[in-house]
């Protein structure tokens, strides 16, 4: 037990002590665990049990004109294998995203197919690779926007035609390919687990740019992240998670502390509260609660603001919502004529 906790947090030491600056442009999430396709395509279904549906909701910067509004949501599954029904190596997913920003209303909707093949390494340990494929469309309204010709007098005229609105509503789609590895790690029935991934985006660089003109490029955008679960009585679990990620310019990284109380903890019904902190390097710190009721996990967290843009967010960064969904399947009886009260 020892010897894997100082393993765990070796590894999650060694994520949270890289260097970071800002925000990735890339959407993200506080609580990046409940949005694992976002984070990695070799996360594509990797979880105990059958499906796996999340749900994310997040809202930024409403105290200040260029809010940004966030939701996603995605479906994985393992592939049915005939030949050895409790271990499926294909697993495919979907991952749908959209988010809103600024009265331009410049947003970006995405949807992905992913596939992984996991590679059992021995009874606890276990490696896989994915990849995803999408299409996404990027577009923005200038009904809204105000321009510099439309005052007069120190006062805004709507009425004024502006000569400045050269540029009026635009959509583009492009494709986007992604890959990504993780290595997994879970004893069979132990709550205890942990997950190393990198996950590679945008690995095609598709053109985001407007009219074309100039062509700008999608940046390669690499994420690293690792979590774990270390149950360490029958009753409590640490949570321990980071992640960096890297796009062009723009750095990010969290590292993230909780721990997870079960009230109830049998085969047939799971009852557990959990809590802790997210620290986002040099931008915000986290507060989250969440429960675990049977196949359902749900979160919620609230940022707080301490880097320079306080002065704007008057420290309100926004609350997250999420959830988590699985669903297993019973695994079929192993007798060839089993009693009818079975």
């Amino acid at each position: 037990m020892k010897k894997h906790l100082y393993s765990y947090l070796f590894v999650l030491f060694a994520l949270v002590s890289l260097p970071i600056t800002t925000e990735a442009q890339d959407i993200h999430y506080t609580n990046f665990g409940f949005s694992p396709l976002n984070v990695n395509p070799g996360l594509t279904g990797v979880f105990n049990g059958d499906y796996r549906a999340t749900g994310n909701f997040r809202s930024q910067w409403q105290g200040v004109p260029v809010s940004y509004l966030t939701i996603s949501g995605s479906f994985d599954m393992k592939v049915a294998n005939k030949k050895n029904p409790t271990f499926s190596p294909f697993r495919v997913g979907a991952f749908l995203s959209h988010d809103n920003a600024g009265w331009s209303k410049l947003n970006n909707t995405s949807v992905y197919l992913s596939g992984s093949y996991m590679k059992a390494l021995t009874q606890k340990d276990f490696l896989s690779g994915g990849l995803s494929l999408g299409i996404a469309q990027r577009a923005f309204k200038t009904g809204d926007l105000t321009w510099d010709d439309q005052y007069y007098e120190k006062r805004f005229d709507p009425n004024i035609v502006t000569a400045d609105a050269t540029v009026f509503d635009q959509t583009i789609f492009y494709p986007d390919v992604s890959i990504g590895g993780n290595y997994h790690r879970q004893a069979p029935g132990k709550r205890s687990g942990l997950d190393v991934g990198l996950g590679v985006f945008h690995l095609n660089r598709p053109k985001k740019s407007f009219q074309g003109e100039p062509a700008v490029k999608c940046e390669m955008r690499y994420s690293l992240s690792a979590s774990t679960n270390i149950a360490i009585n029958s009753h409590f679990d640490l949570l321990l998670d980071a992640m960096g990620q890297w796009q062009g310019p723009h750095r990010e990284i969290l590292g993230g502390l909780g721990g997870r109380l079960y009230i109830v903890d049998k085969v047939t019904k799971q009852v557990a509260l959990q809590a802790g902190v997210t620290l986002r390097s040099g931008d915000a710190v986290s507060p989250h609660i969440g429960l675990v009721y049977n196949n359902w996990k749900v979160g919620l967290n609230f940022d707080s603001n301490f880097s320079g843009f306080k002065t704007a967010t008057n420290r309100l960064g926004g609350p997250e919502i999420n959830f988590i969904y699985i669903f297993a399947k019973v695994p079929p009886a192993k007798c060839a004529l089993c009693p009818v009260y079975l």
